[in-house]
């Protein structure tokens, strides 16, 4: 497919992230939370695997909050990123 310039000088980086995702067919929010994700995941790689996954789906859900106010992802993505914080902190509960 060919797609054209933006159609106006994007001066923001929200306009930028939502010309990108259209552009991409809506993969690149995805691509950005599952990159967060892994990186945030292997920056604390100090702690145990259950403190870790809880602290990165945190900070992934948190992410994926603002970029679905941005519209950048969708309402699954939002959800999946809801359940997978909801099943870290019930891990994290359960193991205490």
């Amino acid at each position: 497919m060919v797609y054209s310039f933006p159609p106006i000088n994007e001066t923001d980086i929200s306009g930028v992230f939502i010309y990108v995702n259209n552009v991409s067919n809506g993969f690149f929010g995805l691509g950005i939370l599952i990159t967060i994700f892994v990186v945030s995941f292997l920056a604390m790689q100090n702690y145990q695997d259950k403190q870790s996954f809880a602290a990165s789906m945190f900070v992934t859900a948190i992410a994926g909050t603002f970029l679905w106010s941005l519209e950048i992802i969708s309402d699954l993505a939002l959800k999946f990123c809801l359940v997978g914080l909801c099943i870290a902190i019930l891990w994290l509960r359960k193991s205490t």
